[in-house]
């Protein structure tokens, strides 16, 4: 079965880049859970190029079912485990500091206006302006640069997977899923956290 040699192909990566928390499921699915929304959980497309791990499963696009061996998926799963698994404490670190201080920031401002113009209760229209203000690009620019960041962890993952397994293994894989002309591969949008596939081969030819 090629669940069988994707998952031995799994644990020979895990095995190589040190990691003990290995995925002991393939799951073939078009979307997975992440995030709530009104209606409940929210749901995210699996992309074809881009294998998804959560907690002990590695989540496969179904339509790339039958479209690689076990040996094509190498490259996959190397950027995968590394972005998931490897820096993943990264990827925390970072985005919680720079929230940080953005919230710092906002801080700072209500601190100079209690201490130029007073308390709220004597002039509150400047506060509940600048309430507005101030969660509006905590909110907008806290996600625009998030996304921008984890794109760019997505390539920094790509790159340390190159040098483990070779660029241009991956490099091949991503040209073979492009030439496949799958509907969903398409360009990464503005709020898409992840590079499209033209961006990854892009970053690697260049």
């Amino acid at each position: 079965m090629a669940e069988a040699g994707i998952q031995a192909v799994v644990d020979e990566l895990c095995g190589r880049l040190g990691i003990t928390w290995v995925p002991r499921k393939i799951v073939w699915t078009d979307t997975y859970e992440s995030g709530w929304t009104k209606n409940g959980p929210g749901l995210v497309d699996v992309p074809s190029d881009h294998p998804v791990i959560r907690e002990d499963k590695v989540m496969l696009a179904e339509s790339m079912k039958g479209k690689l061996g076990p040996e094509e998926w190498r490259p996959l799963l190397a950027a995968s485990l590394i972005y998931y698994r490897m820096l993943d404490s990264k990827k925390f670190r970072e985005i919680t500091t720079r929230l940080g201080v953005l919230v710092s920031l906002v801080a700072l401002w209500l601190l100079f206006l209690w201490l130029t113009i007073g308390p709220p209760q004597q002039a509150p229209g400047p506060y509940i302006l600048s309430g507005i203000a101030s969660a509006t690009a905590v909110v907008v620019g806290g996600t625009l640069w998030s996304i921008r960041y984890l794109k760019g962890i997505w390539l920094l993952a790509d790159e340390m997977a190159s040098d483990i397994i070779g660029r241009e293994n991956l490099l091949e894989t991503l040209q073979k899923i492009s030439r496949l002309k799958i509907t969903e591969l398409s360009e990464s949008g503005p709020f898409a956290d992840k590079p499209s596939l033209s961006q990854r081969i892009r970053n690697l030819e260049g």
